[in-house]
């Protein structure tokens, strides 16, 4: 069908209206795409709305007295289709000949064609998200062992063992209810965090600062080594420096204020 990339096979195609227009419903593995007929446009013009079925909800009319239209109603939809939609499967008139006077004069309808296509959407809607439902499952199923796995790979020989026999062998309790009850003993055996590799430099100019501060009343100089240092922890302290020195004030008045300040005391 046109509009529908190549990439997306296509599954299933009837005829039927979306917000009054007519046109085809094309439904993919992903999305549900109704293209208007060449009269009729859809969403902003383009003659066609796609649904993108993930989480869609579907539920549908049934024949009875006084009531013959077909319609499918999708919930759960994004905001820009406003959250819900109406589509009618219709019937296709698909024969017809002329007669002597060349009058063109319709011989077959298919009457009861749209209730047998909106059956055979169902079926189709149902295997796709059962489809769906089972793939979900497998990769819950896969996250959730390969947690069980580094988990296990933590645990004492001894609670090994009692996993194995209680989970696998005896199945007489789930993986997530035995990591619960010897979550104690898990985490005792687990290995702590790296902590992140720091530059103390900042730290130890503050210290020999206040320790020579205390011996001769004065802050001492600040080495090319650990001004590097700050600079790389402070970056905001540079362009302090590159702003202050020389031309509001000396270096060693810079790190005597500096060294002493609050905001320096605490970042570091």
């Amino acid at each position: 069908a046109s509009f529908v990339p190549a990439s997306e096979a296509v599954i299933g195609s009837w005829a039927a209206r979306c917000r009054k227009v007519p046109g085809t419903l094309v439904l993919t593995a992903t999305r549900l795409i109704h293209l208007a007929n060449a009269a009729g446009t859809n969403d902003a013009g383009t003659g066609q709305t796609a649904i993108d079925l993930t989480g869609v909800k579907f539920e549908l009319t049934k024949k009875r007295p006084g009531f013959d239209q077909a319609l499918v109603r999708l919930s759960n939809l994004s905001e820009h289709l406003g959250g819900r939609l109406v589509i009618e499967f219709i019937d296709i008139i698909d024969d017809q000949t002329k007669d002597q006077q060349g009058q063109t004069s319709v011989t077959s309808q298919k009457s009861n064609q749209k209730w047998s296509n909106l059956r055979e959407f169902s079926e189709l809607m149902q295997g796709l998200q059962a489809k769906e439902g089972k793939e979900g499952k497998d990769r819950e199923a896969e996250q959730a062992e390969s947690s069980l796995a580094k988990i296990h790979s933590v645990m004492s020989s001894e609670l090994s063992k009692q996993y194995v026999y209680l989970v696998k062998q005896a199945a007489v309790m789930t993986p997530e209810k035995f990591i619960e009850i010897h979550s104690r003993e898990i985490a005792e055996n687990s290995p702590l965090p790296e902590a992140p590799s720091l530059d103390l430099a900042p730290l130890r100019v503050v210290a020999a600062a206040q320790r020579n501060q205390r011996e001769t009343g004065r802050v001492s100089q600040v080495s090319e080594a650990d001004k590097a240092a700050i600079f790389k922890e402070l970056p905001a302290l540079s362009q302090l420096f590159s702003a202050a020195v020389p031309s509001m004030m000396t270096e060693p008045q810079f790190w005597e204020r500096c060294l002493k300040s609050r905001y320096f005391l605490s970042a570091a």
